[in-house]
């Protein structure tokens, strides 16, 4: 918890940044890394406010990708502050968008939208909120059977928060497995209203809490064998269709200091603002992965292929470098100090004091 507190200043420092030039296309993943480290600290109203100020300058902009991340926030931030039916009415606002917009890979991962809808509509008893889930995960396995290499593709199920979570979700809801017939979310949330006429007032904390199963670190039960499908979402049709066997079950993170990842494909990991400080990623393939304002304090990064990684922010003070490949990546506004080792290739003036 420290270690997120700490990572405040550096997400702070980005935003100020993105704020002071007038950079929109920055400023939303300063804003979004610094809701997700606040609700991390259990500062949900903080969080909220940031949230909503969020929304509030993607309306302005005419910004409909961030606006699918901030709503999915508020949604979040909702159940956060025990207030379900307000999550309920951020999330059916950012799935009545979702399917009709191109969302920003950039931002995060796109399962953290359906992780935020779901959630929120499951707070509210909404009978689409299975389906939703299902949406989710078929997305996601249609972006993982892309990935040919079966370690990339692993790491990519697997190693990404947001991915490993909604697999997890999906192993609890759909214990007989995850019907395979798609689900068309446009037809489920048929009206896509404005996104300025959604309230921004801040959330009245209910007396009901709401009991979610939200934790990310519980591993997956093993899943063996086809067995019936689970019963249709709202609106499909019943027929008889195959079911998809849930991943190989992913064990639960260790403490950040025991995280061993050496030698993972992590290619093009969205990872800003993530705690990885004291992980083993030696010889980790993270080109390009978004690693801004993510905490690499004392990461054992020996070897790391970083080529064209987004560091931009970063904590890398004590981090170790040595005989990575930085080729290509960004390191504006790094933070380094004495004990952070270099790559011997990377000249002096490159290196962030």
């Amino acid at each position: 918890m420290d270690q997120v507190a700490a990572g405040l200043e550096q997400v702070r420092a980005a935003l100020s940044t993105s704020q002071e030039m007038g950079d929109w296309e920055n400023e939303p993943i300063a804003l979004l890394a610094l809701g997700e480290a606040l609700r991390r600290l259990g500062q949900a109203a903080e969080a909220e406010a940031v949230y909503r100020e969020t929304l509030e300058k993607a309306q302005a902009h005419a910004d409909l990708g961030v606006q699918l991340f901030a709503l999915a926030g508020l949604a979040a931030t909702a159940l956060d502050l025990a207030a379900p039916r307000q999550a309920g009415e951020y999330a059916l606002e950012m799935l009545s968008l979702l399917p009709r917009h191109e969302v920003r890979q950039n931002l995060a991962s796109v399962a953290d939208l359906y992780l935020a809808g779901y959630r929120g509509l499951a707070a509210v008893a909404d009978g689409r909120a299975l389906a939703v889930l299902q949406a989710g995960y078929r997305m996601l396995m249609d972006t993982a059977t892309k990935i040919e290499s079966e370690g990339l593709r692993r790491s990519f199920l697997e190693n990404v928060p947001a991915n490993r979570e909604l697999v997890a979700a999906c192993a609890q809801s759909f214990p007989n497995g995850v019907p395979d017939a798609p689900v068309d979310l446009a037809a489920l949330f048929p009206t896509a209203p404005d996104a300025s006429s959604v309230t921004t007032e801040p959330a009245v904390v209910e007396t009901a809490l709401v009991e979610l199963d939200v934790a990310v670190e519980t591993p997956l039960q093993a899943f063996n064998g086809q067995v019936a499908p689970a019963a249709a979402p709202p609106g499909a049709s019943a027929p008889a269709r195959p079911v998809t066997p849930l991943p190989v079950p992913v064990p639960a993170l260790a403490p950040s200091s025991q995280v061993d990842l050496s030698g993972a494909g992590l290619a093009g990991a969205l990872l800003n603002a993530k705690n990885l400080a004291g992980w083993r990623l030696t010889g980790a393939d993270l080109s390009r992965a978004q690693l801004r304002a993510a905490d690499l304090q004392h990461t054992d990064l020996r070897g790391a292929d970083l080529r064209d990684a987004d560091l931009r922010a970063a904590n890398l003070r004590g981090a170790d470098l040595s005989g990575a490949n930085l080729r290509g990546a960004d390191l504006t506004g790094v933070l380094s100090d004495e004990q952070t080792l270099w790559p011997e290739d990377l000249p002096p003036r490159q290196r962030p004091l």
